[in-house]
């Protein structure tokens, strides 16, 4: 999906384009490539609460799709003009998970934890909705800004990018 976003890019970069990219690199089944679980596997702490291999090789397979994207941006000289938001739909997976999909020699591990947040993925609870939202907005974004007050809705994202980039997003269709 990575590169197929890349030659996207790659199509469009003369000219304005809003490209979604839906990242299901950690999500079930949970699997990853045995290099990269067997990394994992050498550095996990027993005592730590985040010590999954399968979910941490798939954390880095992940970095390395999004890294191909950027890469993608920058040969187009389109970094400074390109808004990249960064977010997820839910909170991680925390509960002790015999999953059929789950590598075998990993199945009784927990995948994550939200700690110190009450909760998981699927709950009502803050660990269950909070999640990263990374936005770089060249010239308006600062690099180690935060904003630990604003609530967000990930259907506003489309509607806010719009604006951002002086769009009428109403011209797209009706929103909620």
């Amino acid at each position: 999906m990575a590169e197929e976003a890349a030659g996207f890019i790659r199509r469009h970069a003369k000219e304005p384009f809003y490209l979604q990219y839906w990242m299901f690199s950690v999500h079930g089944p949970w699997q990853a490539r045995k290099e990269l679980i067997e990394k994992y596997a050498k550095l996990a702490d027993p005592a730590a609460l985040q010590r999954h291999p399968v979910s941490a090789a798939m954390i880095e397979h992940m970095d390395q799709a999004v890294g191909k994207v950027v890469a993608e941006l920058e040969r187009q000289n389109l970094m400074d003009r390109t808004i990249i938001v960064f977010t997820s739909d839910n909170g991680p997976v925390s509960v002790e998970h015999g999953n059929k999909h789950m590598h075998k020699d990993y199945r009784n591990l927990k995948v994550g934890s939200a700690k110190p947040l009450r909760g998981d993925k699927g709950s009502i609870y803050e660990a269950g909705t909070r999640v990263p939202l990374i936005v770089v907005w060249p010239g308006v974004t600062h690099p180690g800004s935060r904003n630990t007050q604003a609530i967000v809705q990930s259907i506003d994202l489309f509607p806010t990018l719009a604006d951002m980039c002086g769009v009428d997003a109403k011209e797209y269709g009706p929103f909620d």
